[in-house]
């Protein structure tokens, strides 16, 4: 019975050992990590890279890094190599299987970054969210709306999506319109109209729009086409908008 007990005890510290050393081994890894994805990002080779490819590699390599850190203290327990890889073949098959949409995130992720359709700081909308990118990883693009929300947007459905990207081009058209009363004056609405279009910050050298664009029974509707920055046009939008109405009140233009 003694002899039994001495062979427990001696296991029990054995596990023991290897259990303390096992929380050390992952203390100091995940330190180690840190350590080395910093190292990555201060290095020059990698700040030469674009900053979408950036986030990307610092996410893979967080990932593989991680993974060697399980196959380390597997070994060190006690787990044979051969059985540690026999089994992580057996479960990279089941989750290649079972995860078939984490594959195509990391695929669409690769295209992403191979085709370039935007890249970190761009301004997109896929129809359903609109922001600017913060950060394209392993398996999410990272977007950050108006109103300070992050969104994760899967990079499979992304990459195969009809994407609209604002940043792409240093102009775009603005248009607006307003409906007013039939008995106003066209000549005399237009002016008013390029005046105080004129003296928001659009593009000057491109051109200014202002026709009557359709006309019924119950008013006439105005468009105006204008060239701005991406980036001013809400604020143009807001600033022409204010600006006509007290324009229309001041010269009592009837608007619908």
């Amino acid at each position: 019975m003694s002899k039994i007990l001495e062979e427990v005890i001696t296991i029990g510290i054995e596990v023991g050992i290897k259990l303390v050393v096992s929380i050390l081994i992952i203390f100091v890894g995940y330190k180690l990590i840190k350590v080395l994805i910093g190292l990555l990002e201060k290095s020059k080779g990698f700040s030469k890279l674009n900053k979408s490819v950036q986030t990307f590699c610092v996410s893979a390599a967080k990932v593989a890094l991680k993974a060697l850190l399980f196959i380390t203290i597997l070994s060190y327990i006690g787990v044979p190599m051969t059985s540690v890889l026999a089994i992580l073949g057996s479960l990279g098959l089941a989750l290649g299987l079972a995860l078939q949409g984490g594959l195509s995130n990391i695929a669409g992720g690769i295209l992403i970054l191979i085709f370039k359709p935007f890249k970190v700081g761009d301004h997109i909308d896929n129809h359903i969210d609109s922001g600017i990118v913060e950060s394209i990883n392993i398996f999410y693009t990272v977007l950050v709306t108006k109103d300070n929300r992050r969104i994760s947007l899967p990079n499979g459905p992304l990459s195969n999506a009809s994407v609209i990207n604002y940043s792409t081009m240093n102009k775009k058209k603005l248009e607006l319109k307003y409906f007013v009363d039939n008995k106003e004056d066209i000549s005399k609405l237009k002016k008013i109209i390029k005046e105080v279009v004129e003296k928001e910050d659009i593009i000057k050298n491109e051109e200014v729009i202002i026709r009557l664009g359709e006309y019924t029974n119950i008013g006439s509707t105005f468009y105006i086409y204008v060239w701005v920055k991406p980036e001013d046009s809400l604020e143009i939008t807001f600033n022409i908008n204010e600006k006509l109405k007290e324009a229309f009140d001041k010269n009592n233009i009837n608007k619908k």
